[in-house]
């Protein structure tokens, strides 16, 4: 059993416990999601524990030492990204925050959508709401066009909202991610 989740909560480390599995491998991980003293005591249900992992690193290098870890012979050379922003495309995200207001490292990119409707929350707005009301940020709205009235609903009370779902191809989107403090939504 390989538990790739890096911030562990007690449900997967509870499911890890109860399966049946030769061997049972994880990530030493963080206390993100749960109190030290029972990440520590969950840690025990392992058999292999992979540690040194900087928490920093995008989730996606972090599976990519765990599997390097695994599998070596599979993964000679380090990943690299597929897609590179050209120097236009940052350009126009300068001047999109600019002309809408927004303030890098001070803005909020939220995906309202889902691949399914069985995820789909609209109740995202409330919790930004609360998030708005201590910290000085702004909110950008990403996704395909079909989670725009979503996003509008979602946040009709929060102000410092851009809208602009289904608006930006997939290269603008990653250069608007690049300027912003973070990402998040039902699958983000």
């Amino acid at each position: 059993l390989i538990n790739p989740t890096f911030s562990r909560c007690y449900l997967s480390d509870f499911i890890s416990k109860n399966i049946n599995a030769k061997k049972k491998i994880t990530f030493k991980g963080d206390n993100a999601n749960q109190h030290e003293n029972k990440l520590r005591l969950n840690l025990l249900n392992y058999d292999e524990i992979i540690g040194n992992i900087n928490p920093q690193l995008p989730e996606f290098l972090k599976l990519h030492l765990l599997f390097k870890h695994l599998f070596p012979a599979f993964f000679p050379k380090p990943l690299k990204p597929l897609l590179k922003l050209k120097s236009s495309e940052r350009s126009w995200a300068c001047t999109f925050y600019r002309e809408n207001k927004l303030r890098p490292n001070k803005t909020i990119c939220f995906f309202p959508g889902t691949g399914t409707n069985i995820r789909k929350y609209n109740k995202f707005g409330e919790a930004l709401e609360t998030f708005q009301n201590y910290n000085d940020c702004d909110i950008l709205i990403l996704g395909h066009k079909s989670d725009f009235d979503l996003g509008r609903t979602s946040t009709s009370k929060l102000k410092n909202v851009v809208n602009h779902c289904g608006k930006t191809s997939l290269s603008q989107c990653i250069a608007l991610l690049s300027y912003a403090r973070c990402a998040f939504g039902s699958e983000t």
